[in-house]
C-alpha cells in the first residue's frame, strides 16, 4: 500500500521495527535478576542526604548479583571545581566485554544481549566469550530477560545438585 507524502516531507524508506532498544533489554534483565543496592550518603555541599544507585543488583536469597559493565571509551567535557574546563576519555571495560557480567552460587556468568535473531556477536565478543570460558565462566548471548532469568535457574539447580 502506498502511502501519501505529505508536502514538504520526503518520503522515507522503509525501515524494520526493530523492538526495544538494546539499553531497556539490559535494564529489564538486571531487574528481573535481582533488585539494586542503594546508599544513603550525605551531600559535601548542602549537608543533605541523598540515595545514590550503585548499579549492583542482588538476588533476593543474596546468591548471585549482577552489574552492567560499561565498555569502550568516550570522550567528555569537565568543569573542575574552580572553574576550570577540559577534556577527558572514560574508559570502561575492554571492547567486546559481554553487556552483564555477575557470579551466581560462586559462578561467573555473562550476559551478552542481542535486540533479535538478526544481531551477531562481533570478533572482539567472540574473543571475550573464549576467554572468559577458558577461565571457568559461563556465557549466554540473549534477546530477553526470560532468557537469563532461566541461565540463573540453571546455574542454581546445577549447583545444588
Amino acid at each position: 500500500m502506498n502511502h501519501p507524502t505529505l508536502p514538504g516531507i520526503p518520503k522515507r524508506a522503509r525501515f524494520k521495527l526493530r523492538g526495544p532498544l538494546e539499553a531497556d533489554i539490559q535494564a529489564a534483565t538486571l531487574r528481573c535478576l535481582g533488585v539494586e543496592l542503594v546508599r544513603l550518603v550525605v551531600d559535601r555541599k548542602t549537608n543533605r542526604k541523598k540515595l545514590v544507585h550503585t548499579g549492583l543488583f542482588v538476588s533476593r536469597d543474596r546468591k548471585a548479583y549482577y552489574w552492567r559493565a560499561n565498555s569502550g571509551r568516550k570522550l567528555y567535557d569537565y568543569t573542575t571545581a574552580t572553574g576550570q574546563t577540559g577534556k577527558g576519555m572514560f574508559r570502561g571495560a575492554p571492547k567486546g566485554t559481554a553487556d552483564i557480567l555477575g557470579v551466581c552460587c560462586g559462578v561467573p556468568m555473562a550476559f551478552e544481549i542481542k535486540r533479535d535473531d538478526d544481531e551477531q556477536q562481533t570478533a572482539e565478543q567472540r574473543e571475550w566469550q573464549a576467554i572468559h570460558e577458558a577461565a571457568g565462566g559461563l556465557y549466554w548471548v540473549i534477546r530477553s530477560p526470560s532468557q537469563a532469568m532461566a541461565a540463573d535457574q540453571e546455574v542454581r539447580r546445577a549447583r545444588a545438585a
